[in-house]
């Protein structure tokens, strides 16, 4: 047994804890206890959006969400901007591997663009999609949850992947940038199902992420203008002209 517990305590996933500096979990941790079935997270760069996200769907897999129930097994989507971005040293791929024990979780991959993890346990699944797809690669299946990574402005995949868990009442995460705004995400907080919220956003900036220590911060303010700083510590919209920057 005390084998296993050190192996484990390897893994993110067996050990994860909300990244937020405050006592009571903050912002990532209202995340995962709400139950609506669409989630939104906006935030700067480095604020743990992704990997909050990320531990939220390894729940979803397992059927270990400590405040969501969830049959198993399930089929799920991971969209990204790029299948570049699965590959790269320190990309999504490497960073799941040390995020999810290879004990419990199978890792597939091939030449061809296949990424995929299987949980051995519970035979649920989910499969790597890039937003560069074609539209038809979005289709003709029912899914049950989603994840979609970074900001996209491609409508007809964002109504695809609807459609995709609307047969099953599945559950969708978005992560994005807090630049600019978007009605779809106005339209999305402001519907409701059977008089509840289908939608809510959560917006972390980089004073979010606990692990970011402060000889980091304080040198990634020293390269930074006050509109960078803006943009890449603090996740707000700054208005030049007619631009948000």
């Amino acid at each position: 047994i005390k084998r296993i517990i050190k192996s484990r305590s390897k893994y993110l996933y067996y050990n994860y804890k909300s990244a937020s500096p405050q006592p009571d979990g903050g912002v990532q941790l209202q995340f995962h206890e709400s139950t609506v079935r669409f989630k939104i997270l906006m935030g700067s760069p480095r604020s743990s959006k992704t990997v909050t996200a990320e531990q939220e769907i390894c729940w979803y897999m397992t059927g270990e969400h400590p405040y969501i129930k969830m049959k198993t097994p399930n089929y799920g989507w991971y969209i990204v901007p790029s299948f570049n971005k699965v590959r790269e040293s320190g990309g999504y791929w490497q960073r799941l591997r040390k995020h999810l024990p290879p004990e419990r979780f199978r890792f597939i991959s091939s030449s061809n663009n296949l990424f995929k993890v299987i949980d051995r346990a519970t035979k649920s699944e989910f499969t790597f999609k890039s937003i560069e797809n074609k539209l038809e690669d979005f289709g003709g299946v029912a899914i049950d949850w989603f994840l979609f990574d970074e900001r996209s402005h491609r409508p007809e995949v964002r109504e695809q992947l609807r459609m995709r868990v609307a047969t099953t009442r599945g559950r969708g995460i978005y992560t994005m940038d807090r630049f600019e705004s978007d009605d779809w995400v106005t339209e999305l907080t402001n519907t409701k199902l059977d008089g509840e919220p289908l939608a809510k956003v959560w917006k972390l900036d980089a004073r979010d992420n606990k692990y970011i220590d402060e000889e980091e911060r304080r040198q990634l303010m020293a390269e930074m203008d006050e509109i960078a700083q803006s943009r890449h510590i603090y996740g707000i919209a700054v208005e030049v002209g007619k631009r948000y920057l």
